[in-house]
């Protein structure tokens, strides 16, 4: 194996807010895909009005609604990494709608290993009582109150991240030029390393290494990440809004 390490230094977590951008772009596609099956299921085959959730049932929608919480910790982590933001700083999810309500059901899940989606309804998943919880803040445990939202676990997420996605590209928009870095994720350095992988190396061993040409993009093609992230942002936003829109134009049950 190659002794060479990878610095992640703030080029990569640069790289990282955009990685986790285009990862949460996915995690809504997923929810959004499993709440259109959900609903879709129950206009077609009217099951109970209102169930409970229990292991018999398994559906992806509250696994869908874990994996966009997770997110909430990826972004703040790349974020201070790429010092768009300071340690300790909220500010960014102080401008988010359900910001709280999302980083205590965060805790919850994380720490606690609590399923709070335990509601079933019309083909929408509900948490659907107040909840508390203790935490430990410093050097003391503390009660923490998490008040049932009216809305379904899909509108919340549509509507935290349309927030949150436009909050963080208007930060992203006026982040100083000179502190946007551009460059490529990888070095040669890094790809050589790579090619010495055990796993890896025998791929390259029985090809001609000068058929594969420099590893280096030409200049006007070297990224940079944030600006491509913003771009990402914006179309999980969007996103968000026609979904929204889609939902409030869904016919009232009995549906004809």
């Amino acid at each position: 194996m190659s002794t060479y390490y990878y610095l992640i230094d703030v080029l990569a977590f640069q790289h990282q807010v955009n990685y986790a951008a285009t990862e949460l772009k996915f995690r809504m596609n997923e929810l959004i895909e499993a709440s259109v099956t959900e609903i879709k299921h129950f206009q077609n085959s009217m099951p109970p009005m209102s169930i409970p959730l229990d292991e018999k049932r398994p559906e992806p929608l509250p696994y869908r609604f874990s994996s966009v919480l997770a997110m909430l910790q990826t972004f703040k982590d790349a974020l201070i990494g790429a010092k768009v933001i300071e340690k300790g700083s909220s500010d960014i999810e102080d401008e988010v709608h359900h910001a709280d309500l999302f980083r205590k059901l965060r805790n919850a899940i994380v720490h606690d290993g609590y399923r709070p989606i335990s509601a079933w309804v019309q083909g929408r998943y509900y948490l659907p009582v107040n909840l508390k919880r203790m935490s430990i803040r410093g050097n003391k445990e503390v009660e923490v109150e998490i008040i049932a939202p009216a809305e379904d676990v899909e509108t919340l997420c549509l509507q935290f991240a349309a927030s949150y996605c436009e909050t963080l590209a208007s930060r992203l928009d006026i982040f100083p030029i000179d502190q946007k870095v551009r460059g490529l994720q990888f070095s040669e350095d890094w790809f050589a390393a790579a090619k010495a992988h055990p796993a890896i190396k025998p791929h390259f061993e029985k090809t001609d290494s000068s058929k594969h040409g420099d590893l280096r993009a030409p200049n006007d093609e070297v990224p940079t990440p944030l600006n491509d992230a913003t771009i990402t942002l914006r179309e999980i936003s969007n996103l968000c809004r026609t979904r929204l829109h889609e939902l409030q134009s869904l016919s009232a049950y009995p549906f004809p």
